[in-house]
């Protein structure tokens, strides 16, 4: 009987282990699937990232804290995931919201006479951390399991500077900064392939947030 038990609790908790690879396959699909149609750019407008070095993956995910307690009629697995998307995602994104807001905040209009603006992104939310717990409890005649999925988002901040040229000549320069107020998400409902999508959209609605405060920020100093 004991062994039916285990072998029952171990066909529902070993499909709830994935891979590093497996995981990183999630969020590059959630990243094509909430992608959003390229904007034109904006002349005199130039974007440049000074971070840390652009790798060739979309996503770098490290294995964090995992956990295994088997017991009679308890068992409890916890996996976490530590996730660094690939800066040139963010930055696409800081450059895209960047094109939309020129015009409306009235930016391009002080671009005249062959002025150039140059955005430079020290530094941008890409981080996030991915929590799966599963709880079972073993009875006489049932199973029951309680899972649940957490995705904690990076608490750093946007940091940028900008610089108006007129040819070489420096004319105004300054930086700004946002506060990142992605919230936690929690989901114990979803896969963990609907729970990267919707973690994305949100991901993208804050970052998007926080680039067109940033922008009203810089309007405000030229």
């Amino acid at each position: 009987m004991s062994n039916i038990i285990l072998l029952l609790v171990a066909l529902i908790v070993l499909p709830g282990c994935i891979s590093t690879k497996r995981f990183a396959r999630h969020v590059e699909r959630a990243t094509v699937a909430t992608a959003e149609p390229m904007v034109d750019s904006v002349p005199g407008i130039t974007i440049l990232y000074d971070g840390p070095a652009i790798p060739d993956s979309v996503v770098q995910v490290r294995k964090g804290n995992t956990h295994l307690l088997p017991a009679l009629v308890y068992w409890q697995i916890q996996e976490e995931f530590n996730c660094t998307l690939n800066p040139r995602l963010p930055v696409d994104m800081f450059r895209q919201v960047v094109y939309k807001k020129a015009k409306s905040l009235g930016i391009s209009e002080k671009l005249t006479g062959g002025k150039q603006l140059v955005f430079t992104v020290h530094h941008i939310p890409a981080n996030f951390r991915y929590l799966y717990r599963d709880d079972i409890v073993v009875l006489v005649f049932l199973v029951l399991q309680f899972y649940e999925q957490s995705i904690y988002p990076d608490e750093s901040d946007l940091s940028v500077s900008y610089a108006i040229y007129e040819g070489e000549r420096l004319l105004k320069e300054g930086t700004a900064s946002e506060l990142n107020h992605d919230p936690l998400l929690r989901n114990n409902n979803a896969t963990r392939k609907k729970i990267m999508k919707v973690y994305m959209r949100q991901y993208r609605r804050n970052l998007s947030d926080m680039v067109e405060k940033c922008m009203v920020e810089v309007a405000h100093k030229l």
